[in-house]
């Protein structure tokens, strides 16, 4: 998991934004970034009150085990170690925010690319060519799906990049096992905050040009997890 931390766009070079001024996906991310770690931490704040809480959590340490067992060679991208309320609430924020907006970042815009086959075709049915100048209009084409195949592809693109029509987006909690005071003003606080990031992109769209207007980091088009 990589995210849009401090420590993620550095390694992938778009942290300077003098160097890369305009990047939609950066600053709305950002958004939900900080949004996701103000709510987690309250949270964990209020479920350990301290670092040794944190290490006296015999679940939570098994968890942790359990995650670095099942990433294998993976789990260099996790904390070394949980416990503390830092690295707890770092690891929450970004697995919460890889399930919701890195996902829908990422999966919602496939259709733009994939429903053109001839753009990005998932399939070829030749080899490749192997140097430049060596290819024509014709053979460009006779690598590309048959028809059955295009119109499988553009199906399978169109339904992995649809939403359900009872979808729950993020912050939109239709259900919460939430009773007491502190956690349920915390939930308030997140959704208060994520109206506000809404308005915030919108406005940034108005002055965006046309080909940077971003709305996939829109709180109302993130679902609050993947689905599928």
């Amino acid at each position: 998991m990589r995210g849009v931390g401090a420590v993620g766009r550095q390694a992938r070079g778009v942290a300077d934004t003098a160097a890369l001024p305009e990047y939609p996906y950066r600053d709305d991310a950002l958004l939900l970034w900080d949004a996701l770690d103000a709510y987690i931490g309250e949270n964990v704040s209020l479920a350990y009150p301290t670092d040794e809480s944190v290490q006296q959590d015999s679940e939570l340490a098994s968890f942790f085990r359990d995650l670095l067992h099942g990433l294998g060679e993976k789990a260099g991208v996790l904390p070394a170690s949980l416990d503390t309320r830092e690295a707890l609430c770092k690891l929450l924020v970004e697995f919460c925010f890889t399930v919701s907006a890195q996902h829908a970042a990422v999966n919602f815009t496939q259709y733009e690319f994939y429903g053109y086959v001839p753009y990005r075709p998932a399939v070829l049915t030749q080899s490749p060519p192997t140097s430049k100048g060596t290819t024509s209009e014709e053979s460009y084409v006779a690598m590309l799906p048959n028809r059955d195949q295009t119109q499988t592809l553009v199906g399978i693109g169109k339904v992995l990049t649809s939403t359900a029509s009872d979808e729950q987006y993020l912050g939109q909690i239709k259900q919460t096992w939430l009773y007491e005071a502190a956690p349920l003003k915390a939930l308030e606080k997140f959704e208060g905050r994520l109206k506000e990031i809404e308005k915030e992109i919108d406005a940034r769209n108005q002055v965006r040009s046309q080909e940077m207007k971003y709305i996939h980091m829109k709180p109302s088009r993130v679902p609050s997890s993947i689905a599928i």
